[in-house]
């Protein structure tokens, strides 16, 4: 039986919008709550995996970023807690 979906039933990604780091879908500095969402959800079961793609992304906005505003980048600790703070293991 063929799946019938709604235009609004589809969910749209919500990758980075570089060198800004916002995301393309909602314009939230990403990862936007629902770019979160999406990223456990694609490494569930793998909090290693998905703590070093985030890790690899904050590199590259850090690097985006600071060419970006030279005179005043974000401090390393605003984006680890916004890359990597959230994906900690809780509990």
């Amino acid at each position: 039986m063929a799946e019938h979906r709604r235009d609004g039933d589809r969910r749209r990604p919500h990758p980075p919008l570089r060198p800004l780091w916002l995301c393309r879908a909602c314009l939230a500095p990403w990862p936007c709550p629902q770019a979160r969402a999406d990223l456990l959800a694609a490494y569930a079961g793998d909090r290693v995996g998905l703590c070093l793609f985030l890790a690899w992304r904050m590199f590259d906005a850090a690097e985006d970023l600071r060419a970006l505003h030279p005179e005043n980048p974000p401090p390393p600790s605003e984006l680890f807690r916004r890359f990597l703070r959230w994906a900690r293991r809780r509990g």
